[in-house]
């Protein structure tokens, strides 16, 4: 457990690797989600010397808050810095990453940005860094006005389907008590579409080594998004891979062992191992 700037406990967890620590990897979930769905991929991170540290969000999982609610995003970058600093002093001479994935990934993103962390790259998985078509700008305006008047009416709900085209990971998802199933709260869906919105205008000063991986046929957050911040990025090591056919959550699809292995690379050639 970790303690916020605000008092609230933050659950978190480490997956180390049988053998020598080759660096370490801070992996952020997603909206609605929870740390403990990404024991696999902290296993095949272990599997190229990497430990992993995790944290649930705060109102998601075992951490402390209001269910799937934040009054603004940089709450969200204040909390991710707390757990980073943790890790950082952990880490001691070793590399460290940060991954995340769909909310998780604008997170990762936006604190790489404004904090400018001492890190050896950072990974967006199905990252969400592009607001939906969906919603005019009218309605972008008008989610600021609903998020200070009743800041946790509920909105819309995820489509659950849209996660996997493997059935038994979308039963899962639904049946997991710690996954998070109601509407998106107004401050809550405010918080993403600001801090999109901040991204989108200070990509170009993103300089770490990145890969960026997504589904091209992804409901949930637009691939788009992903295409255009690669593109933005003034990285001089930045790749993006666009898995046709998949959906949201490429690491849990029918071909993950492809991803994962890809994802593996990734680590072997940025960090030596």
């Amino acid at each position: 457990m970790i303690r916020t700037t605000d008092g609230l406990l933050l659950y978190t967890r480490a997956w180390e690797p049988a053998g020598e620590v080759k660096g370490r990897v801070l992996l952020v979930h997603g909206y609605a989600d929870h740390s403990g769905r990404f024991e696999h991929v902290a296993s095949a991170l272990n599997d190229v010397g990497l430990a992993v540290d995790a944290f649930d969000w705060r109102g998601h999982g075992r951490s402390e808050g209001p269910r799937a609610y934040v009054d603004a995003f940089q709450t969200w970058l204040d909390d991710l810095a707390v757990v980073y600093q943790a890790v950082r002093a952990s880490a001691g001479q070793l590399p460290v990453f940060l991954m995340g994935h769909s909310g998780g990934g604008l997170q990762a993103a936006a604190f790489a940005l404004r904090n400018r962390p001492d890190l050896a790259g950072v990974v967006l998985s199905s990252p969400a860094l592009k607001i939906s078509e969906d919603i005019s700008p009218v309605l972008q305006r008008l989610s600021g006005v609903v998020a200070r008047i009743a800041p946790t009416l509920k909105t819309v709900t995820l489509d659950a389907s849209a996660v996997s085209r493997d059935s038994a990971v979308v039963q899962a998802y639904k049946a997991d008590p710690l996954v998070y199933h109601e509407g998106t709260k107004a401050a809550t869906g405010h918080a993403f579409i600001a801090g999109t919105k901040w991204v989108e205008q200070h990509a170009a000063s993103f300089r770490y080594p990145l890969y960026v991986f997504h589904g091209s046929a992804d409901r949930l957050t637009d691939p788009a998004g992903s295409k255009a911040f690669v593109a933005q990025a003034s990285s001089s090591d930045k790749t993006l891979r666009i898995f046709e056919g998949l959906y949201h959550e490429t690491m849990n699809e029918p071909e993950q062992a492809q991803v994962l292995a890809e994802l593996q690379d990734w680590f072997r050639s940025r960090s030596g191992l």
